[in-house]
This record gives C-alpha cells, structure tokens and sequence, in this order.
C-alpha cells in the first residue's frame, strides 16, 4: 500500500513530459519525430509506474479489503485505468510514426487525452464527489481541476488544428495485411475500453447533476462490453508480433501462424478435458486459446530468430539467445512486456470459474470445499497494540489428509472504530488461492464460526505481472535510437564549445 499511490502519482505526471514536448513542439511549428524520440522512455517510465500502481492496487485490495477479489470496477480504480490504456495506444501508435513516419495527427490526439485523463482522474480523487475507498473527502480543489482540464483540451486542439497541415502522414497504409493495421486496430480498441470506463464512470455523475436522479453502473455493465473488445486486444496482440509492416500475403499469414494457432488449438482441448468438472463457461476457453496463441506467436517469433543466428555461429543457445536479445532489446522487451499482459489475462479468466461459498464450522468436524478440508478448532483472542483480534483457528488438509497450514483469519477491534475490520487468512499456491474471511461467531455448546471461502484459481498469475513488466521496460529501456544519440552529442559539443568562447 504505500508503494502503491506513489506509483500511480509518478505514472500521472510522467505523461506530462511527453504532453509538453508535443505542446513544445506544435507552438515551435516544429513537428518531426524527434519529441517522439527524445520522450520515449519517459512515456515508457510513466506506463510502467501506472502499471506497477494498477497492480499493487489490486493486490492491496485482494489482501486487505476481505471481499475476495482484486478489481471491483471502484471509480478511481477506473480513474487509473483509463489514461493507462490511452497511454497503451499511444506507446504502440508512435512506432508506426518512427517506422513509417504515419499518424502523426492522431499521435498528439493520444497524448493530450492521455494526459487530460490523467486530469480527470485527479479531479474524481479530490473532488470527493464520488462514494470510494479511495476517494478524499469533499474539498474546494475540484473545480480548478475541471479549469484545468478544459484549457488542456481547449489549447491542445487548438494549437493541433492550427498544425495540422503539417502533421500530414508522409505514407499511407499500403495493405490492409500489415502490422500498422494491426497496430491501428489495437489503438481503437484501446480507445474504445477507455471511452467505455469513462462512461460508466461518469455517467451517473451526470444523470444526478441533471436530474436529481442516482443511479449506480455495476460490474455487469463494464464485463459485459469490456471483455469483448479485451478478447479482440488479445489476438490482435498476437497478429502484431508475426505480421510484416507495409503488406503480407494470406499465404505469408498462414506460414508464420500455423504453428501457433494449432498450438492454441490442441492446448484448449486439453484443457477443456483436464477442467471438465469445473463447468467452465465458453469465455474461460476463449481466454485460454487466446493467451497459449499469443504466448505461441512470442516463443515461435524469438525461436525463430535464435535459429536464424545458428546458421551463421557454432555457439550453444544461450549465446545466441543472449546476442539476438541485445541486437533488437526494445523488440524483444515489448514481447516480455506482452506475456506480462497474458498473465495478467489469465489472472482476469480465473475469476470465472472461481469457488465462493458461506460455510459454518463447527469445533472439530472437518467440511469439505474442493480439494481442500477444513477443520475449525477455536477462537483466539489476542491484543496487538490497541486492536483486539479474534481470530478463527482453521486447519487446512488436502485430499489425502496431510496437513497443509493452520489459517487464522480475524475481526479486528480498534477503540476508534465503530466496526470491526477484516483480516484475511490466505493459503497460496501455484494455481489457485485458498481464501478465508471471518464472519461472524456463533454459540452453542461446541462453538461454531460462519466463514465465507474462496477459490480463487490463478490469480498469482496477475501479481507475476509485475516483475515480468519491470525486466521488460529495462530491457526497452537500454534501447537509444541512433538518431538520437547523434543529435544529443552535437547539442553537447555546441554547448561546450560555446561555453569555451564565453571563457576566453
């Protein structure tokens, strides 16, 4: 948790530096590609921290708030997520701009509603207009947030409209099989899910600003529309690692993804089998083909590149693994940075078929949820600094009746408070999470406790997330363009020399 806000705060202002380089640059009438290149890795920084942010602050939630998951659709959680997919879009759409030297205009669209969202998320946070955990109380900053965000947007388009001319794309799409279109396509579905968030956000705001009526946008409303356009995001993430830029073949196409989509295939099926007594629903599957083809695309992609270097060294994998990494680092941290996103997926698919139920213990008889058993033997009572913990002793078997952890979840009183709060009991594993919150006692002569139990299978896989994401961003990181380099030695050397002159 207290790494958590800072993350989201350095990811907010990050994305003003690349904002001002585009205003910079429009007021300059002066719009090549170097402000692209020059803020490419503080854009890339800035992602990363709201990624990180977005991630801590599930994980936050999933350990501390007892409700058993880890993304409720919350207000400011949306607040976070909207300008990280506008930031997304923007990230994938400026290397169609270094590559082709393409969608320059809708560029610098994305960066001012990157960083106006990044306003606006700010504004629902202070504001105190919206019911949230994460929510500040009332206060008097809200309208100058909204004055700010409308000169951003004023300005911005403005100054864009007056450039326009000069943003004009040197080439046009040549093909509709390329990967600016798949690229393209990615960036509409990005922009899409975050018009979607912003609206059903907002949109109750504005029903009772105008009339009087409160009304209230569940999760259904966000998974219904969401996950569609999340399935499409994920597949074209995988066309975009094997298609060419400029123009494919359908039989190019089929070349380079057969492999993986009978991959995908014959991996569904197994699956499938394997979960037959889960009951999964058709989205699960749909997950589950979509991560192994894209987790496919990137090994096949990176296989494929360590055996074209075997042809012309005698070297033993890792070397060549090592060498094709280092000549191509960004390429190669954006795959890494992509199968963090497929945990991330897997994650999301695991909610679906995950185990939920009331369950009442009574002292030493064992019941049965799943694979595991458990067994309540008593309350303890305990004090931590002011607090008073009553905590449910729970001993947890596996199915063959080894002892696998003795879970304590508790309510926690505080002097303070007028309720008490939940402490949650966790057993981890690999594939799925057991999960225990504390009810409430009841009497009786042996005693008994109600707990409400999770299974919650995969969802480690999202907190892997994050230290996949971090290797990735470093490797992209180390990644300077030519270009780049040659500009920023020549604007040294020119300062130097003119700071001798000044001297002598």
């Amino acid at each position: 948790m207290a790494i958590h806000p800072p993350a989201l705060y350095l990811g907010f202002i990050g994305f003003s530096v690349p904002f001002a380089f585009a205003m910079g640059g429009l007021i300059k009438g002066k719009m090549d590609n170097e402000w692209v290149m020059t803020t490419r890795r503080w854009t890339l920084m800035a992602w990363y921290f709201l990624s990180a942010g977005l991630i801590l602050g599930g994980q936050w939630a999933y350990e501390e708030l007892g409700w058993g998951g880890f993304w409720a659709w919350d207000p400011v959680e949306n607040a976070a997520f909207m300008p990280w997919l506008t930031g997304t879009a923007f990230l994938h759409s400026v290397m169609i701009q270094e590559k082709r030297n393409m969608l320059k205009i809708w560029n610098v669209v994305l960066i001012i509603l990157t960083f106006g969202l990044t306003i606006v998320g700010t504004f629902l946070t202070r504001s105190g207009i919206i019911n949230s955990v994460h929510a500040f109380t009332q206060s008097e900053i809200g309208p100058a947030f909204l004055i700010f965000l409308a000169l951003i947007l004023v300005i911005g388009f403005s100054l864009l409209f007056k450039r326009i001319q000069m943003l004009e794309s040197e080439h046009k799409i040549e093909s509709v099989l390329c990967r600016e279109n798949a690229f393209l396509a990615q960036n509409v579905l990005l922009v899409g899910i975050a018009f979607t968030v912003l609206l059903g956000t907002t949109f109750p705001l504005l029903a009772e600003a105008v009339r009087g009526t409160k009304l209230s946008i569940q999760a259904p409303f966000f998974n219904t529309i969401i996950a569609q356009m999340g399935y499409m995001l994920l597949l074209l993430m995988g066309i975009g690692t094997l298609i060419a830029w400029r123009k494919s073949s359908w039989e190019g196409l089929l070349r380079n993804f057969k492999n993986p989509l009978i991959l995908a295939t014959a991996g569904t099926v197994f699956l499938a089998w394997f979960l037959s007594d889960r009951n999964l629903l058709w989205s699960v599957h749909t997950i589950f083909w979509l991560t192994i083809f894209v987790t496919a695309t990137i090994v096949l992609e990176l296989f494929k590149a360590v055996q074209a270097k075997s042809r012309q060294t005698e070297s033993n994998f890792l070397k060549r693994l090592f060498y094709v990494i280092s000549r191509n680092p960004r390429r190669y941290g954006g795959l890494l940075i992509h199968f963090g996103v497929i945990l991330m997926f897997l994650g999301f698919a695991g909610t679906f078929f995950k185990v939920e139920r009331n369950m009442t213990l009574e002292s030493g008889v064992p019941e049965q949820i799943g694979e595991y058993s458990l067994k309540f033997q008593q309350v303890e009572e305990f004090k931590v600094g002011n607090a008073t913990h009553r905590a449910a002793i729970v001993e947890v078997y596996d199915k063959d009746g080894n002892l696998l952890e003795v879970m304590k979840p508790a309510k926690s009183f505080y002097p303070t408070q007028p309720q008490p709060l939940t402490e949650v009991a966790i057993l981890r594993s690999f594939l799925e999470d057991l999960y225990l919150i504390f009810s409430s006692e009841n009497g009786g002569e042996q005693g008994s406790v109600t707990l409400r139990v999770f299974i919650n299978p995969l969802i480690g896989w999202s907190w892997m997330a994050l230290p996949v994401f971090t290797l990735g961003v470093g490797l992209s990181m180390s990644y300077r363009p030519k270009s780049l380099v040659a500009h920023e030695t020549i604007f040294l050397r020119e300062r130097y020399l003119a700071a001798q002159a000044t001297s002598s």
